[in-house]
Order: structure tokens, then C-alpha cells, then sequence
């Protein structure tokens, strides 16, 4: 009993030692972490500026965003698709901002220069013209203006005229993809939504030299211009570039991301819209 006892007052003793090499702080009673509050730094103001440049004699309406800070930043042109002469351009202005705040000296081009809405089934869509550099495109008369307006943009003090993105939306796409197939090394990634093409589209795509690196993004439920199209579009691409994506988004209609349009989709607006941004910083930056 008493070799016992003994025995356990040891031990007492034992524990209290050990308790008492414990750091206070490691014994007080649990209390809520205080975590601080991250604040994000705020992107900087810029302000959509109009002006104008000129193409084959003709004034052209563009809006530039310049991005805040010195240095040279990659270009981008936004390119409008074939639907009434000022649709969304609120909208293009916010894109134009956004893509400045994040680096990217940007234009927005009204490539269908002093003329109203065109009829969209006389555009290089119709089967009877050819894409071939010696043959006049019927919208040609853009793809120049769309090299213009890149020759007048690179130009700027704070544009870098080796470095130039694409962001183009339905037709704006398809002269995105026309300007750069037939006129290699001029652009040097393609952001494609919801674009047309066929099978001339692909074979200019296949003939070029080379073709820069392409994110195309399609909704499944596209009555105006086929996914299927943008499927074989990204495979013709991948001849020359496997750096070439293509992001379908089920139960989406045309011109999703424009708040006018009938099959607006926020949801899919939002994801693009970050893709888009992801996908120019990778290529241009």
C-alpha cells in the first residue's frame, strides 16, 4: 500500500511537470481566430475615350481604353458581330475598361465605317466568293479597316504592335479569324464567340502559314450560327496551332453575354468573360 502510494505520488508530480512546461498559450481555453480582412486593391479608373482613325480615306469611329501606368501593354480590338449600328456599345465600352484595367491597350472598332446595318447573307459567308488573298472578300472592305485599325493603334506611345489580341463577337469573330488567316502573324491570339464558318473559312485556315493561338466559346442551342461549324473551325485551327480551345456551353443561344440580346445567359457571360481575360494574359502578356 504504501510502495502504491508512492508510485502515485509520482506520477502526480510527474503530470504537473509536464503541465507545466506547456506554454500558457498553449493551455488557455480556445477563443475564435481573428482573421483581418483582406481588401483587394481597386482597379484603376479609366475612362472610354471616342476618336476616330481612317481606312482607305474613310473615317472610322473607335473607342480606346488605355490602360493606367507607363510602359508598353498589348492591343486589343474588340470586333462587334452583323447586328444594328450601335447595338450594345455600352456594353463595349465596359469590356474596352475592363480589358484596360487589366493591361490591355484596347479598341473598339465600328468597322462598318459610315455605312448603316449590312445585310448579313452578302458577307464572306456566301458560298460563291472565294477566301483567297487575290480575290475580294464581300467584306473586305473590314478586313482592311481591322489592318488599319492595328497600324493605327500600334502606333501609340504606350501600344506594343507586337503583341495583338482579338476579342470578336459572332461576324466580328468570323473577320477576326478571315483577317488573320489571310494576313499572317498580324494577330497573335483570337478570342472567337459564337462565330460563323464553313467549309471555305476552314480551308483559308488550313492554307495559312501559320495561325495563332484561338479560345472559341459556342452555346449548343445556337440557332444563328452552328456549334457544329466552331467543332470543325477548331479542328482546322489545330493543323497549324494545338494551342486552340473550344468551351461549349450547354442549353445557350446566340449572343448570350449581351444584355439585349433574347438569349442573354449570365451565367455563361460571366465564366467567358473570365476565360477571355485568363486567355489573353497567357498569350499576350
Amino acid at each position: 500500500m504504501k510502495l502504491g502510494r508512492g508510485f502515485a505520488l509520482l506520477a502526480a508530480a510527474m503530470l504537473a511537470l509536464v503541465i507545466a512546461a506547456v506554454p500558457v498559450s498553449a493551455r488557455a481555453p480556445h477563443r475564435k481566430a481573428h482573421h483581418h480582412k483582406v481588401h483587394k486593391k481597386p482597379l484603376a479608373k479609366v475612362e472610354p475615350e471616342p476618336g476616330q482613325f481612317y481606312s482607305d480615306g474613310h473615317a472610322i469611329d473607335e473607342i480606346r481604353c488605355i490602360p493606367p501606368g507607363d510602359g508598353k501593354f498589348p492591343i486589343v480590338l474588340l470586333l462587334h458581330g452583323c447586328a444594328p449600328k450601335g447595338f450594345a456599345t455600352p456594353q463595349f465600352e465596359v469590356m474596352c475598361t475592363e480589358l484596360a484595367q487589366h493591361g490591355f491597350y484596347t479598341m473598339y472598332i465600328e468597322y462598318y465605317g459610315q455605312a448603316s446595318t449590312p445585310d448579313c447573307r452578302d458577307l464572306a459567308m456566301v458560298p460563291s466568293f472565294s477566301l483567297t488573298p487575290n480575290v475580294p472578300l464581300p467584306d473586305d472592305d473590314w478586313m482592311r479597316t481591322v489592318l488599319a485599325a492595328r497600324t493605327f493603334i500600334g502606333a501609340a506611345p504606350h501600344a506594343d504592335a507586337s503583341r495583338v489580341g482579338v476579342v470578336g463577337f459572332s461576324f466580328g469573330a468570323t473577320l477576326g479569324v478571315i483577317t488573320a488567316a489571310l494576313n499572317p502573324s498580324t494577330i497573335n491570339a483570337i478570342v472567337d464567340y459564337y462565330g460563323y464558318s464553313n467549309e471555305r473559312v476552314e480551308d483559308a485556315v488550313v492554307r495559312a502559314f501559320r495561325f495563332p493561338p484561338t479560345l472559341i466559346l459556342h452555346g449548343d442551342e445556337d440557332r444563328r450560327a452552328q456549334v457544329t461549324d466552331s467543332i470543325h473551325l477548331r479542328d482546322a485551327i489545330r493543323k497549324h496551332q494545338r494551342d486552340t480551345e473550344l468551351r461549349i456551353y450547354p442549353g445557350v443561344e446566340h449572343a448570350f453575354n449581351f444584355h439585349d440580346a433574347v438569349g442573354y445567359d449570365e451565367g455563361a457571360s460571366k465564366d467567358t468573360w473570365t476565360l477571355t481575360l485568363s486567355f489573353l494574359e497567357r498569350h499576350l502578356k
